[in-house]
């Protein structure tokens, strides 16, 4: 079976999900950032697995957009969704919010990765907006960590 990861990570965090998903799956597997390589041909791969930040419970509008437009051909392969943020909000509305009903039920993985957020690298508006939602969600403080178990497991879960 051959695989390919397609994400858009805002501040990296998505990014090294998809690697560290890619590095433990034992058959071949392709990552691309859908931010620098918009052009995929689905044709050449059995399984497809999306990935995507979330920033003020939206994905990135990118995967949102290829979702959408290439949704038939998704329909035809074996599909993943996975979602890195870092505020551990439920994952299952951002899912429902985000992905048509078709790409939800077809899916035979739906994964939170957890997150991480570098404030080295963010905007002080992301900066005040993290913050804020964390305490929207009864927080102190944002979530700062990658899940990494639940990535093994998907990894564990995909191979077999």
């Amino acid at each position: 079976m051959k695989n390919l990861i397609v994400y858009a990570s805002r501040y990296g965090c998505t990014a090294d999900c998809a690697k560290e998903l890619a590095s433990l799956l034992t058959t071949e597997t392709e990552v691309l950032d859908i931010a620098k390589q918009s052009e995929i041909d689905l044709k050449n791969y059995d399984r497809v697995i999306v990935g995507s930040s979330v920033y003020m419970g939206q994905i990135n509008k990118k995967i949102k957009k290829f979702c959408e437009d290439r949704k038939e051909e998704l329909m035809g392969k074996v599909l993943v969704l996975f979602i890195c943020s870092g505020i551990p909000e439920n994952f299952r509305d951002v899912i429902v919010a985000n992905f048509s009903d078709d790409i939800q039920e077809h899916a035979i993985e739906v994964a939170y990765f957890g997150g991480r957020l570098d404030f080295s690298r963010m905007t002080f508006i992301d900066k005040a907006i993290a913050g804020l939602m964390a305490k929207q969600k009864g927080q102190n403080k944002p979530v700062v960590e990658i899940n990494e178990a639940a990535i093994r497991e998907m990894a564990q879960r995909l191979n077999n």
